[in-house]
């Protein structure tokens, strides 16, 4: 089983947790999958489960509605500041039997974070950010380099021109990755105004 011991989510954007099943034989198999959330208190409640031959059931939670299972993967849309907490994903295999991962899903509020300024008067400022060092900008596109998960979130790209003032475009990076895929990467997130 591969996932990630913490994931950062932010209030009002969606989250994803990864959890996935790597074959120890080409005969391994994964029957069935569930997601089950484990408050900072102590209680856990069955989110959702996934099968094969029966489909998927999502169970009642403060969840409902805003989960959904991809392989294994858990997306959280909307996320609450009660979202934080635990989360244990389970697959039952054969012949291999059962196996979980557990993610400790961290809640920030979502407060806005200013990456770069860039103007032909003062050339490009990179400001303090968990993105620092790792960003640049080329024409109207930023450009995230050595992609990671907490990376994901809402964009907007203010422009201001004169006489026509501030135009403003958002866009919303989601992030996953396959474990194949954990190789250093590069964004652009290219905004047209």
């Amino acid at each position: 089983m591969k996932g990630v011991s913490e994931v950062t989510g932010y209030v009002g954007h969606d989250v994803t947790l990864p959890c996935s099943f790597i074959p120890g034989t080409k005969y391994s198999n994964v029957t069935q999958s569930q997601w089950e959330f484990l408050s900072p208190d102590g209680n856990k409640t069955l989110i959702m489960v996934s099968s094969k031959d029966h489909g998927e059931c999502v169970h009642e939670s403060h969840l409902k509605g805003r989960v959904d299972m991809e392989d294994q993967l858990l997306l959280i849309k909307n996320v609450e500041l009660s979202d934080a907490g635990s989360y244990i994903c389970t697959v039952s295999t054969f012949p291999l039997g059962i196996l979980d991962v557990t993610t400790k899903l961290d809640v920030q509020d979502g407060n806005k974070t200013l990456i770069m300024v860039s103007s032909k008067q003062h050339g490009k400022t990179v400001h303090e950010s968990h993105l620092k060092g790792r960003v640049d900008m080329e024409d109207q596109s930023l450009i995230i380099k050595n992609v990671e998960l907490s990376d994901a979130g809402s964009y907007i790209c203010t422009i201001t021109s004169f006489p026509d003032g501030p135009s403003k475009k958002k866009t919303y990076l989601h992030v996953s990755f396959q474990e194949t895929q954990r190789k250093k990467h590069e964004l652009w997130l290219k905004f047209s105004l």
